[in-house]
């Protein structure tokens, strides 16, 4: 591999990121783990950082494996820009807004930005995920997440 190819950056991502969730799943471990039918606070991350380093893995034998190399090309700025600008937008507006409803808009921007066209998938997974995250996490775990101004309109709000 040569050291301005994007399969080295791949690859280095990928490590980096499995050592990362390795580490904070080891932060986890004092985490009280909870009980049958109460989980605790360990559950979530540790989903999330195992899913994580499984994607990682995946992800550095995908391109090792993989023949295909490409040279570094000068990319435009915008894309990544807008990325983390509505990222940002994002998280500061979650807590007032609320999660469900932000993730939607989230989910479908980005994917929107990162050149999906087809308005099936793009309403599928924005309105799919949150959906399914909220079935989950508040109906069967009975988790929280920012309810936002919505829940007050819908009269939901606490």
């Amino acid at each position: 591999m040569k050291l301005n190819s994007q399969r080295t950056l791949t690859v280095a991502v990928g490590v980096l990121l499995a050592v990362a969730a390795l580490y904070l799943i080891w932060v986890t471990g004092d985490f009280p783990a909870g009980r049958r039918g109460a989980p605790g606070p360990a559950l979530w991350p540790r989903i999330v950082l195992t899913l994580t380093f499984g994607v990682a893995v995946y992800l550095v034998v995908d391109v090792l494996r993989s023949r295909a190399d490409r040279p570094f090309a000068e990319t435009s700025i915008l894309l990544p820009a807008g990325f983390m600008g509505l990222t940002v937008l994002y998280l500061a507006l979650m807590q007032s807004v609320g999660f469900f409803l932000m993730t939607a808009i989230f989910l479908g921007g980005s994917m929107r930005m990162l050149g999906l066209r087809s308005w099936k998938t793009l309403l599928g997974v924005s309105i799919g995920f949150p959906a399914a995250a909220y079935i989950v996490f508040v109906q069967v775990l009975h988790g929280s997440f920012p309810e936002g101004w919505l829940a007050l309109l819908l009269g939901g709000g606490r």
